[in-house]
Order: structure tokens, then C-alpha cells, then sequence
């Protein structure tokens, strides 16, 4: 995968086109603040990442879309994805497949999105099946090789390429310096497809091992305990009268004949279904006659109630009546009304209407005695009546009671009998069991399944080297030495010190260690020192590993982007533009020599490298010149002259990026 071009697309519309040659050295020179670095993200963002991380300034306010024309082979494609607001990510993407050309601003469209995209280019890549796991006692994952790890081996940026303490492209991000180990084997070509083939092959051998060594045990343990396991079996069947009652065979043959005899005796092993319904009906007969009983026990109390109350009721009554009947013994008011024979007071004769009322009030209490006296035996009728149903519902209580015990220890007993047929069902499997392997057991089979197992063993062991990690990690450092001694080539030619010191790439700690009498000297350790070589060595493991996957046809892109390699000679203010002639000619030659490096690296690999360089460093050597792409001084920048007129404001004005 190659590079054809980077295209922005601004927010009124307008179009920039940074074209590159395919299988060339492309170099883009100039000053600083002007979007070299910004470059990178970019890119990624293109082929699949969340953001492209521009920083504040006139990228965010112009840009509205990034575009991405890129090939694999003979298989042209074009990405470009919206640019989203500050701060967030997005997974809109358009994606054609061998478009007639870079499209217009008003032909974009969201058709896909970043996962397709990695999808898409993984397989297009090439990307197999693959994964790494980890040995047995670690934690983490088993981690697949994707498109995006290949990515780890394209770009270098600014804060990268002379940084001594990684060697790899995000190595000092979260979680990514263990990604990168865990990957680099596929990649390299130590662990790909076959190695999961043979994964899954050693998973299948050992659980037939498993199954095998299983039975083998089974089989040693019949051989050597058989007849004692045989009288076991024939005490149980004979324990739940599968068997008659007798002498314990003590030989192999009558115990066999006696095992044999109870599985002959066909025993009914099906338990009966217990009848559940009736009890339930019992049961719920029961709480209805409760529930009854219950209910006539109460009319029963207030009937008790009304007649204490009725009895009380007439005894009052009875009183009120005798205080008034006393006055039958007074004369007649109607004939000797001359005197009141109570207070001797003078009477009108015409007046009764006193002897009235008390007349009038008698006959109303003897009106209700009489009452009363009629309620007495319907009240009494009432309660025998409830008394005798309550005295049937509880027989008929008594009685369901009886029965649900009754079926309750009918379905114990069946329950019993289930227990037992259960029993009985298990004894004869264990005997079928049994009879099984001791046929399958015999001296002959017993050798012929220990030799299986043997060879089983031998071949489980053969794949577990093949494919364990430690054979990997093994075999990875093998293909990574091939790619150290061309490493130390190219550092020869730069004048790296410790290049013939056997200097070499480091898989367990990712980075350069040089191979000293006193020991290794890591350069994450700061124990390889200067600048020229903390770069030097970083263009050689990036300039070796994309010679060694292009020469293996691994699934790695075929391009790589430096950001300023030259930056170690150049002072530290970025105000400084970075003009060649400003350096010492020791320097300048040095950073001529990374270059060179580079452009015979590409021109030797005949197309099948690209290089990108963002970079200050410009010189009049033709083969440089011939190189440049892009020059970006004075005004001229990633963003155009005429959208930072547009985009910009007072006070960004002066400075063409903000960066």
C-alpha cells in the first residue's frame, strides 16, 4: 500500500492536493508552523482512526473534509472522511474502490465507516487469521494482528524519531508497547495462519488425549481391582433384589455369570407416575369444610348473643310491667276522683288521661313480652339446626382428613418404589458399565491403548513446542536477528556508533541494544548516546523492517512518514527555519547522510518502497531536489494562502498555522 494523495477540503468548498510519487522518495521541506506534523494524524485518521487531531487553529476553522487516494497492486481507492468538531471522534467514512478520479466537494457522501475502512484494508492487505496467546498463567487476552498494528511500522513522528526511550510508532501510549509484542510476531512472519491451524490441532489432540489416557485408567483400575469392584456391584443388586440371596463368588467367571444374570432378569426400570390430583382435591375439600365449620361456628355465637341479649330484654320488660300493674291495687280514679289516694289532693273526675297512659303503657309491655316469648323457640329451632350441620361438616372434615393421610402415605410408598426403581436403574447401568470395560479391557486392548496414548503423547508434545509462546518469542528473535544485521549495515553507512558491535532490535523491551564484552547497553537507558544516533537508528529498524516485509511479502504497508529527521542538528527555538547552510558542515553532512540512507534504500527495493519526509532541511543536490514535492516557506503551508484569508481572524493572522 502506497500513497497517491492527501486532499483537503475547505468549508466553501475549495480543494488542496498534495500529490506523492509511488515507490519514490517525496520530501516536503519548510519552515515551521506550517502543518508538516499535522500530516501524520491525518493519515491515520484516513485509514480508520477515531480523530485526526489537528490542533486549534485554521485546520479546525477551514477544513471540512479529509481525503485519502491511496493503492494496493493493481486496486486503486480513494477515503475521505467529514472532519469532526474539537474534541470528539466520529466513524463516518466514504470509501470508493477504483474511482475515476479525486472526487468534487459536492460528490462526498458518508458510504461507510472507520471499522469497514480497517476491515476493508486488512483484507485487501492480505491480513490472515491470526492471534497470539498468551502462555498459560497470564492474564491478559489472546490479541488478533489487525491493520492498524501494521500501521506501527509507517510512521515516525516528531516526538518520536529522536526519542531514545521507543522505537516504535505510539509505543509510549497506553497499553501499546505489549500490542506491539504481542502483534510483531505475526508480522514478522513467526506466527501467522499455520500456527493457528496448528493451535487448533493441538486443542483436538489433547482432548482425545484426554479421553484416551481417561479410559486407560479405567481399564488398569478394572485389571487390577476387578473382582472386588464385581462383588461390590453384586452386594448392591442383591441389596434392592435384583439378585438372590447367596455366596459371594470369588472368581472373575462366577462373578461375571452373576452380574450377567441380574441385566438377563429384565427389571421393569420404569417408575410409576404418582397421581397427584386426588390429594390435591382432598386438599382443597379440606380448607373448604374448615372454612365452613368455621363460618356456622360464628352464626352459632351470635344466635347465643341474640338470645342473652332477648333474655336480658325481657327481664327489663317483666320489671317495667310489674311497677305498672301495682296500680291495679288504687280505686277507681273514674268513680272516687274526689281525692288522690296517693297525695290526698282533690281530683276532677273528668280527668283520666293520666290512668290512660298508664293503662296504654302496660298493654305495650305485654304486647313485647308476648314478642319476645314467640322469638324464644325459632331462635332455638335456628341453633339446633346449625348445631347438627356443624356436627356433619366436621365428620365430613374428619373424614377427608383421613383420606388425605391415607394418599399421603400411598404416595410415600410410591415415592419408595420410584426411589427403588431408581436405584435399581443405576445398579444395572453401572453393571453394563462395568461388563463394557472389562471386555474392552482385555490384556491385548490394554497394550495396544497404552501404545496409543504413547504415541498421542508424542505428537501433543511435537505441536505444544511448535506452537507455544516461548517457541515463538524464539522464533521471532531469529527473523528479527536477519533484520538486525541489515539494520547494522545501514548504521555502518551512517557512522552509528557501535554499528559493528553486533547492535540488534529488542523484543521484550522494544528498542536497540548494543551487545558489549561489559554487557548489553540498551539505548532506552540512555546507554547508546547523541542524537544522530537515537535518529540514525530509528530511519535503520524502520528502513530494515520494510526492506525484510517487502522481501517476505508481509501484510505491512509499504510506506513510511519521517517527521524531521534533521531536528538534533537544528537549535531548539522554532523560530529557527532550518536552513542547511546555517549548520556546521560535520552536521550538515550527517543530515546530507540520512537522506542518501534513504533514497538508496528506496531506489534498491525498485518501487516497492515509499518514503515521505517532513522535514526543514533542504539541499541543492539534484537527486534531493528531484525528491522535493512540497516546499512550504513564506506563505505557502499545508492550508492555502487564500483560506487562512478567508478562515482566519485579527489574531491569527500574522502567523500563517497555528501549530
Amino acid at each position: 500500500m502506497q500513497i497517491d494523495s492527501i486532499v483537503l477540503y475547505s468549508k466553501l468548498g475549495d480543494r488542496r492536493q498534495i500529490d506523492f510519487r509511488s515507490g519514490s522518495l517525496n520530501v516536503i521541506t519548510g519552515s515551521s508552523l506550517k502543518g508538516k506534523s499535522t500530516l501524520i494524524p491525518i493519515i491515520r485518521y484516513l485509514l480508520g482512526s477515531g480523530s485526526p487531531h489537528t490542533p486549534t487553529g485554521v485546520i479546525r476553522r477551514s477544513v471540512s473534509w479529509f481525503g485519502l487516494s491511496a493503492h494496493v497492486g493493481d486496486t486503486q481507492f480513494y477515503i475521505a472522511r467529514p472532519a469532526p468538531p474539537a474534541g470528539t471522534e466520529t466513524s463516518q467514512a466514504m470509501l470508493l474502490i477504483n474511482p475515476a478520479g479525486i472526487p468534487e466537494y459536492d460528490e462526498l457522501s458518508v458510504n461507510a465507516t472507520s471499522d469497514g475502512i480497517r476491515a476493508y484494508l486488512g483484507n485487501l492487505m492480505g491480513i490472515e487469521d491470526n492471534a497470539n496467546i498468551p502462555n498459560e498463567g497470564q492474564t491478559r487476552r489472546a490479541l488478533s494482528a489487525t491493520f492498524v498494528h501494521s500501521l506501527y511500522y509507517c510512521f515516525q513522528g516528531q516526538g518520536e524519531i529522536a526519542n531514545p526511550d521507543i522505537l516504535f510508532h505510539r509505543q509510549n501510549r497506553d497499553f501499546q508497547k505489549q500490542t506491539i509484542k504481542d502483534t510483531l510476531p505475526y508480522f514478522i512472519g513467526a506466527q501467522g495462519s499455520a500456527e493457528l491451524r496448528a493451535r487448533e490441532e493441538l486443542r483436538q489432540l489433547r482432548r482425545q488425549l484426554k479421553i484416551m489416557q481417561q479410559r486407560l485408567a479405567q481399564y488398569e483400575i478394572i485389571q487390577e481391582s476387578g473382582l472386588a469392584n464385581m462383588q461390590s456391584l453384586i452386594s448392591q443388586a442383591r441389596s434392592y433384589g435384583m439378585l438372590a440371596e447367596g455366596s459371594t463368588p470369588m472368581t472373575t467367571d462366577a462373578a461375571t455369570a452373576a452380574l450377567s444374570e441380574v441385566l438377563d432378569a429384565k427389571w421393569d426400570l420404569t417408575a410409576p407416575p404418582l397421581n397427584t390430583s386426588e390429594y390435591e382435591r382432598l386438599l382443597e375439600e379440606a380448607s373448604r369444610l374448615r372454612d365452613e365449620i368455621a363460618q356456622k361456628d360464628q352464626q352459632i355465637r351470635r344466635l347465643d348473643e341474640y338470645a342473652e341479649v332477648r333474655k336480658s330484654y325481657a327481664v327489663e320488660l317483666d320489671h317495667q310491667r310489674s311497677r305498672l300493674s301495682s296500680l291495679h291495687l288504687l280505686p277507681d280514679l273514674k268513680s272516687e276522683a274526689q281525692q288522690c289516694p296517693v297525695c290526698a289532693q282533690s281530683l276532677n273526675p273528668s280527668d283520666t288521661s293520666v290512668l290512660d297512659e298508664v293503662q296504654h303503657s302496660l298493654g305495650e309491655i305485654d304486647m313485647r313480652l308476648r314478642n319476645v316469648d314467640r322469638e324464644a323457640p325459632r331462635v332455638a329451632e335456628k341453633r339446633g339446626e346449625l348445631r347438627a350441620s356443624v356436627e356433619e361438616s366436621r365428620a365430613e372434615y374428619r373424614s377427608t382428613v383421613r383420606a388425605i393421610d391415607e394418599l399421603a402415605e400411598l404416595q410415600r410408598l410410591e415415592g419408595l418404589r420410584s426411589r427403588e426403581i431408581e436405584m435399581r436403574s443405576f445398579i444395572a447401568g453401572r453393571i453394563t458399565q462395568f461388563l463394557e470395560q472389562a471386555g474392552a479391557g482385555e490384556d491385548d486392548d490394554l497394550e495396544g491403548l497404552r501404545s496409543s496414548c504413547e504415541s498421542l503423547q508424542r505428537r501433543t508434545d511435537r505441536l505444544a513446542q511448535r506452537v507455544d509462546g516461548d517457541a515463538v518469542r524464539s522464533r521471532t528473535d531469529s527473523l528479527l536477528r536477519v533484520v538486525s544485521r541489515r539494520m547494522g549495515e545501514f548504521a555502518a553507512q551512517l557512522g552509528l556508533e557501535h554499528a559493528s558491535s553486533g547492535v540488534r532490535i529488542d523484543s521484550g523491551r522494544l528498542t536497540i541494544v548494543v551487545v558489549e564484552p561489559s554487557g548489553p547497553a540498551y539505548m532506552d537507558e540512555l546507554e547508546i548516546g547523541s542524537g544522530m544516533n537515537w535518529v540514525g537508528y530509528h530511519l535503520c529498524a524502520y528502513l530494515a523492517l520494510q526492506e525484510y516485509f517487502i522481501e517476505n511479502k508481509r501484510p505491512v504497508p509499504t510506506f513510511i512518514v519521517f517527521d524531521q529527521p534533521t531536528q538534533v542538528f537544528f537549535p531548539e527555538d522554532p523560530r529557527h527555519i532550518g536552513e542547511v547552510d546555517d549548520l556546521e558542515s560535520d552536521d550538515r553532512a550527517r543530515a546530507m547522510s540520512l537522506f542518501r540512507l534513504i533514497a538508496e534504500v528506496v531506489a534498491s527495493l525498485d518501487g516497492a518502497l515509499q518514503v515521505i519526509v517532513l522535514d526543514h532541511a533542504e539541499f541543492e543536490d539534484d537527486w534531493f531536489q528531484d525528491a522535493v514535492v512540497e516546499r512550504w516557506r513564506g506563505k505557502d503551508a499545508l492550508i492555502p494562502p487564500s483560506w487562512v484569508e478567508k478562515f482566519g481572524d485579527e489574531e491569527t493572522s500574522d502567523d500563517v498555522i497555528e501549530w
